[in-house]
């Protein structure tokens, strides 16, 4: 198991790091160190801060949705006596698929012609909307779609947590008069910090490295509306064989990921 993890896992990060100060295309089998020149380039491109901006916000807007979501389908789930099993199977369905997939089904909802939302729109009488053709809405459309697929492994992260909760604190809480707000805010929320804190950063890591919905759907357009770090890191790399300045990148995305998680789990406390 070292054997793999080392091969597979921390020599590619370490040679990463390596050819992200270096003018590297395998292609023509040229290695040629070059110092910070890829992170001075890097900062002075207006594309990737653009892009880095735009993940941000769909990280944040995704992560507080899915994550919200998530525990409140927990709670009226762990609830229900009847159909649990059905419902958790529902909701945590589309986690399990494919994204592809998911956006082959996504890209018919969204066409601007004959599509299903625009179809809703049309039968009461709104106007049709480009969605993923609009870059107003471009971005509103893949968080709808990734918010749909991801809230699943929020689902499920949360039930376990609300079952390892003990029922002597909701039946003595009953018992001194709470209703079914005082148990959620009193019992549940404080009780599930942990499970709070080990979703939203799970959600924040794969927020951050946003790519595949954005390479089915868009392609980083209309213009550069949904260019997402990721697929900035991908375009240099497979599209210019400039790896050395994609590693760059991707270094870069390692430390905002690194700051993000530790910023959450500083605002979640001692837990």
């Amino acid at each position: 198991m070292l054997l793999l993890y080392g091969v597979f896992y921390l020599f590619p990060i370490g040679w990463g790091l390596v050819g992200s100060f270096a003018d590297w295309n395998p292609i023509k089998g040229e290695f040629n160190f070059i110092g910070l020149a890829n992170y001075i380039e890097l900062m002075g491109d207006p594309l990737f801060l653009q892009s880095v901006g735009t993940t941000m916000v769909f990280t944040v807007v995704c992560t507080l949705c899915t994550s919200g979501l998530g525990l409140l389908l927990a709670v009226l789930v762990c609830g229900t006596r009847r159909m649990q099993n059905f419902f958790k199977t529902c909701i945590y369905l589309p986690y399990i698929t494919a994204i592809m997939s998911v956006a082959v089904v996504w890209r018919w909802i969204f066409l601007a012609q004959g599509g299903l939302l625009n179809n809703i729109l049309s039968s009461l009488g709104m106007q049709s909307v480009d969605w993923l053709g609009t870059s107003s809405t471009v971005m509103p459309s893949l968080m709808l779609m990734t918010i749909w697929h991801d809230v699943g492994f929020s689902l499920i992260l949360f039930i376990a947590g609300i079952s390892d909760i003990s029922p002597v604190l909701y039946e003595a809480a009953k018992v001194d008069g709470a209703n079914a707000f005082h148990l959620f805010r009193y019992i549940t929320v404080p009780m599930l910090s942990r499970t709070t804190a080990l979703v939203v950063v799970s959600n924040i890591i794969t927020y951050v490295q946003v790519y595949d919905q954005v390479m089915a759907l868009t392609k980083g357009g209309p213009g550069d509306a949904s260019y997402t770090a990721t697929y900035y890191l991908f375009d240099k790399a497979l599209g210019y064989y400039r790896f050395g300045y994609a590693s760059a990148t991707a270094v870069v995305l390692l430390v905002i990921i690194m700051l993000l998680s530790l910023l959450q789990f500083k605002l979640s406390g001692d837990d």
